[in-house]
C-alpha cells in the first residue's frame, strides 16, 4: 500500500492507533476519547494497513502523529475547513516542509497553548458568592426548566457520542442565579482513570469566583470517583481562564506551540490592540504572497483582527476583499460569521459603513 495518500477511516483497532499518538498522550485526552468512541471525531491515515501517520479531528481541532511522505499531508490538507476556525496540534515528528504542505494556503500562525492538571485529590473549594447555587449535571438536570439547559446539553452533545454516554460516564456542576444557569463545568473527556474539564461563566457573572467553585467541585468530584488527574486547556494568552484553574488547584503541566487559522485568543480581551495590529499586518503580508482563493474566511479574520485594533479602514479593507471575491454577499452571511458586528448599535450609518452594507444581499436578513 502506498504511502503517499490520506485515507479516512471508518473503523479502526485502538490499541495501534493509540501507539502512533503517542506523543500526544495524556496531554490531549480528546484523542483518545476519539479513537475509543466516547468522543465524536474524525480519523486518517496515510497507508490502512500498517500506518506510520495519522490524524485525528475532533471538532475544531487537528492532531497529527507520525511519519510520512508528503503526499498524506497534501491529501489531509483537502480535508481542513476552509471557512472555519481551525487548530494544528502536531506531535513533532512531522518536519517543517511536511506542515507547510499541510497548511499550504490556509494562513496558519503559531500560537501558544497551556495543558494545566490537578493530581492531588486534596478537596478545594473556592468560596460560592451569595445569591447563588450549585446543581450537579446530570439527567435529572436536563428535563428541569432552568433557562440555560438547552445550551449546557448542546456543549456536551458536542463532546460526548451522545448523551446517555455522558450521563453513564461524565460528570460536572452547575452555577444557578434567578433561575438560569450562569456557569458550567464538566468533563469533556473521560478515558481510564483520568479526565479533562471546561468551564464556561456568563460574562455578566465573572470575577466573581463563581466559575473557580464549579471548575473545583467537578475535580473534587473526578477524585472521589477514583480518577488520578484532571486535565485543563487553555490559550496561554487567557489570563481569565489560567486564574480560574488556578483557584481550582490545577497547576501548569506544559506550554506548547500549535497552529491557528485564527487570531490566537478565547476572548477578543486576551490580547491588546497592537497585538491585533501586528496579527492583521501579517495576514496582510500573507496575502501579498499567495492571495486567497475560494474563500474569504481569511479575509474576515484579518477585518475582526483591524476592528479589534480599532482599525475601522483595515476592517473594511478586508471586509471588501471578501466582498469583492464573491465569498461574502449577504448580510445574514455576515451575521452568522460575525454577529458582534452587527450589534454594534447605529453601525450601518456610521462613515464607511453605510456604503459597505449597500453591497451586501439584504434578502435573508
Amino acid at each position: 500500500m502506498s504511502l503517499n495518500f490520506c485515507h479516512v477511516l471508518t473503523s479502526w483497532e485502538a490499541d495501534a492507533l493509540l501507539s502512533l499518538f503517542g506523543k500526544l498522550l495524556p496531554r490531549h485526552l480528546v484523542v483518545q476519547a476519539v479513537i475509543e468512541k466516547t468522543a465524536s471525531g474524525s480519523v486518517y491515515v496515510n497507508d490502512l494497513r500498517a500506518p506510520t501517520a495519522a490524524a485525528v479531528c475532533a471538532d475544531t481541532n487537528w492532531f497529527v502523529a507520525g511519519q510520512a511522505s508528503g503526499g498524506f499531508y497534501r491529501g489531509l490538507r483537502c480535508h481542513l475547513p476552509v471557512d472555519t476556525y481551525c487548530v494544528i496540534i502536531a506531535d513533532g515528528q512531522a518536519d517543517r516542509e511536511h506542515l507547510d504542505l499541510l497548511m499550504h494556503g490556509r494562513y496558519f500562525v503559531e500560537a501558544v497553548s497551556r495543558h494545566a492538571e490537578r493530581t492531588d485529590p486534596a478537596p478545594v473549594l473556592p468560596p460560592l458568592a451569595d445569591g447563588y447555587t450549585t446543581r450537579s449535571i446530570d439527567r435529572f438536570l436536563a428535563p428541569s426548566f432552568l433557562e440555560g439547559v438547552d445550551e449546557l446539553i448542546e456543549e456536551i452533545t458536542d463532546s460526548w457520542v451522545d448523551l446517555e454516554r455522558f450521563f453513564s460516564e461524565g460528570f460536572g456542576t452547575c452555577a444557578v442565579r434567578e433561575g438560569r444557569i450562569v456557569s458550567r463545568s464538566f468533563t469533556d473527556y473521560v478515558c481510564g482513570d483520568r479526565c479533562e474539564i471546561g468551564i464556561w461563566t456568563h460574562p455578566y457573572h465573572r470575577r466573581m469566583g463563581i466559575g473557580a467553585h464549579v471548575a473545583a467541585v467537578t475535580a473534587n468530584e473526578a477524585f472521589r470517583r477514583g480518577f488520578s488527574a484532571v486535565g485543563w486547556h487553555s490559550w496561554a494568552s487567557n489570563a481569565g481562564s489560567i486564574g480560574v484553574s488556578k483557584r481550582a488547584g490545577f497547576v501548569d503541566e506544559s506550554y506548547h506551540t500549535v497552529h491557528i487559522n485564527h487570531w490566537p485568543a478565547a476572548n477578543p480581551e486576551n490580547m491588546q490592540p497592537e497585538e491585533y495590529r501586528a496579527f492583521a499586518l501579517r495576514y496582510e503580508r500573507m496575502f501579498a504572497v499567495a492571495p486567497p482563493e475560494g474563500s474569504g474566511y481569511p479575509h474576515l479574520v484579518a477585518a475582526t483582527a483591524w476592528a479589534l485594533a480599532g482599525n475601522r479602514d483595515g476592517c473594511l479593507r478586508n471586509l471588501y476583499a471578501a466582498v469583492d471575491m464573491g465569498w461574502l454577499r449577504s448580510l445574514e452571511q455576515l451575521r452568522n460569521y460575525w454577529p458582534e458586528l452587527l450589534a454594534s448599535p447605529g453601525i450601518e450609518t456610521r462613515p464607511g459603513w453605510r456604503e459597505f452594507f449597500g453591497r451586501l444581499d439584504r434578502s435573508a436578513a
